[in-house]
């Protein structure tokens, strides 16, 4: 944590460290030194919490010295501490690598980064392990079931080969004869099987009308096909509408037309101004849906950073990442006064 210095207003001279008093025109400073030294108090406040294991409230006041200082690279390595205690990991990540850009030699930060990759992995290996082990499981089953089936499936057929031979009222086989005479020149002659041939019938072929050369050919009947009615080019209207919203807003959008439909591309200032775009587009007569593919843009002013613009317009501060991502910056992100951010 940097050292905190404090001037009086009135006379512009340095306040020694431990005293609260100017020394050159006496006046009672101590407002603007406990002002000053705030981010120092919540910063304790939260260490102090943090021990005493209420994370909650410790992330809560190393939040608010975070955006008091967001220099501060000691409380935001503290508040990424904090978050990872919480299960809040994705949060820790962000907090320790925006420390990383300031700090690239930050230990916590470090550490903590390192921390949690090796939790992710460890969470990645569990999770496969657990499919392994449910796909082995799967597979012994279907086996098991496969088996029986087929063991159930020859029974059955082991079973339906073994027959009982059919015998008529006398107890002889079916099929047989029993020749007359002697009983001790009994003789068992088998029936004869005649065959009797069944001529396949006649189909007689059906006669079929030759077309004559004068007989009238009906017309192949005609279907009109029907005629869609071509929507009215709505873009001089929209543009004509758009006009009379502020110019500012105006110039940097494109409008096209897909029937009824009015797709708007391009940036506005703010939320406000593409508010105002979409119900002045929507408000033309024959517009029957208004798509919007209007960002906002957002101007840096001095003294401005990804993390603080993410907490200001979302209140994430980990959103700084996606508005990077979204104006192709890259480490160290240092932003200029002027430049026109976009806003996913």
């Amino acid at each position: 944590m940097q050292p905190i210095t404090v001037t009086c207003p009135i006379c512009h001279v340095r306040v020694p460290e431990n005293s609260v008093t100017c020394p050159d025109c006496g006046r009672n400073l101590a407002a603007l030194i406990h002002l000053a030294r705030r981010s120092a108090i919540l910063y304790n406040e939260g260490l102090r919490l943090a021990r005493d294991g209420d994370f909650a409230k410790a992330a809560n006041r190393l939040e608010q010295a975070c955006e008091l200082d967001p220099e501060d690279s000691k409380a935001r390595s503290l508040l990424g501490k904090v978050y990872s205690q919480s299960g809040r990991a994705k949060e820790a990540r962000s907090a320790w690598e925006y420390v990383l850009q300031k700090r690239s030699d930050d230990e916590t930060a470090l550490a903590g980064l390192d921390m949690l990759t090796k939790s992710a992995q460890a969470a990645t290996s569990a999770v496969r392990r657990d499919k392994r082990r449910a796909s082995i499981r799967r597979l012994a089953l279907i086996g098991i079931l496969a088996a029986t089936f087929l063991a159930g499936v020859g029974a059955m057929l082991v079973f339906s080969s073994v027959e009982a031979p059919q015998t008529d009222a006398r107890g002889q086989s079916a099929g047989t004869a029993v020749a007359s005479g002697p009983q001790s020149a009994t003789t068992i002659v088998p029936e004869a099987t005649a065959t009797r041939l069944i001529p396949s019938p006649t189909v007689a072929p059906r006669a079929t009308a030759e077309p004559t050369a004068n007989a009238p050919t009906a017309p192949a009947p005609t279907r009109q096909s029907p005629t869609a009615t071509p929507y009215p080019n709505l873009r001089p209207a929209v543009i004509a509408a758009l006009s009379k919203v502020e110019t500012a807003e105006t110039l940097s959008i494109t409008v096209t037309q897909d029937a009824s439909v009015i797709q708007l591309t391009g940036s506005a200032s703010s939320a406000f101004a593409r508010y105002r775009v979409e119900r002045a587009a929507a408000a033309v007569p024959g517009v029957g849906q208004v798509v919007m593919n209007v960002t906002l843009l957002y101007p840096v002013v001095s003294g401005d950073s990804l993390w603080a613009i993410a907490k200001a317009v979302s209140g994430k501060p980990d959103y700084w990442q996606e508005i990077a991502s979204s104006n192709g910056l890259e480490a160290p992100y240092v932003l200029q006064p002027g430049m026109q951010l976009r806003l996913p």
